[in-house]
C-alpha cells in the first residue's frame, strides 16, 4: 500500500463539521462502502457511515440530515441498484443543495458497475470502481481523495 502514502490528509473541518466525509450508498453496496470507510479512516478521515454512526434510537431521516449537514464533503456510491432507491436519490439531491449553500462542500461519485448515472449527476467527478474487485485502491482511490 505504498500508494496510500500519496493520498492527502483531510482538510481542516469548518466549525460545526463533525465529519470529513459522508458516505451515501444503498444497503446492497455496504461491502464497498465499508471498504472505502476503512481506507479513508487509515488516512485519518472522520467518516460518517450509518452502520457505525447511527443508533437504533435515532430517528433515521432527521439523524441522516443532521450528519449530512455536519459533513465537509460527500461520496455518492452508485450502482444499478441505486437507481430505484428513494434514499439514494434524496441524498444525491441533498449533496447538490449543500454544494450550492455550504461553502467548501463538494461531493464525488463512485460507480460500482455499468449503471447509467442520473443526468444532472453526470456533471460531477465520478470515479469508476467497477473493475476494482479488490476494493478501493490505486490511482482511482487517489483521484477520489483528491476530489474531496
Amino acid at each position: 500500500m505504498k500508494w496510500l502514502k500519496l493520498a492527502p490528509q483531510p482538510h481542516p473541518r469548518a466549525a460545526g463539521d463533525q465529519w470529513d466525509v459522508f458516505l451515501s450508498y444503498r444497503s446492497v453496496s455496504r461491502p464497498s462502502a465499508m471498504a472505502l470507510y476503512d481506507v479513508l479512516r487509515q488516512r485519518d478521515y472522520q467518516v460518517f457511515l450509518d452502520q457505525y454512526s447511527l443508533s437504533a434510537a435515532d430517528r433515521l431521516e432527521a439523524s441522516l440530515e443532521r450528519h449530512l449537514q455536519q459533513s465537509a464533503s460527500g461520496v455518492m456510491i452508485w450502482s444499478s441498484r441505486s437507481e430505484d432507491s428513494k434514499w439514494c436519490q434524496e441524498e444525491r439531491t441533498a449533496f447538490s443543495q449543500l454544494e450550492s449553500a455550504k461553502p467548501g462542500f463538494q461531493y464525488v461519485g463512485v460507480k460500482l458497475d455499468d449503471a447509467d448515472l442520473p443526468l444532472l449527476a453526470k456533471q460531477k467527478l465520478w470515479i469508476d470502481f467497477s473493475g476494482s474487485r479488490e476494493g478501493p485502491t490505486g490511482s482511482n482511490l487517489l483521484r477520489l481523495m483528491y476530489g474531496l
